[in-house]
């Protein structure tokens, strides 16, 4: 659990924020009868990019790598674990 904590983290600092403000984040880990997609978490996160040519190709990369994830793990057991977190978060700090 703390490998993923931390996997979200470096992508937006993603767990801080769903830790902080959980019930902004609530509609992403509950269950609901429609599946979560890309569409439901592409728009928490707003990209800011380098002006360095260099650093902005490895942004690039970074943002594309994220959006693939997102998009491989439609309808598997990846988004059924997040769709958990938040109880299992909830364990965790009690």
């Amino acid at each position: 659990m703390l490998q993923f904590q931390q996997g979200l983290n470096d992508v937006g600092k993603l767990w801080d924020k769903v830790i902080m403000a959980p019930d902004a984040y609530r509609y992403l880990f509950i269950n609901r009868d429609a599946q979560l997609n890309v569409n439901d978490i592409r728009p928490l996160f707003k990209f800011h990019h380098s002006e360095q040519q260099q650093v902005l190709e490895k942004e690039e990369e970074t943002v594309y790598c994220w959006e693939e994830f997102l998009r491989k793990a439609e309808g598997t057991k990846i988004m059924k674990f997040l769709l958990n977190l938040p109880r299992k978060a909830a364990k965790l700090g009690s």
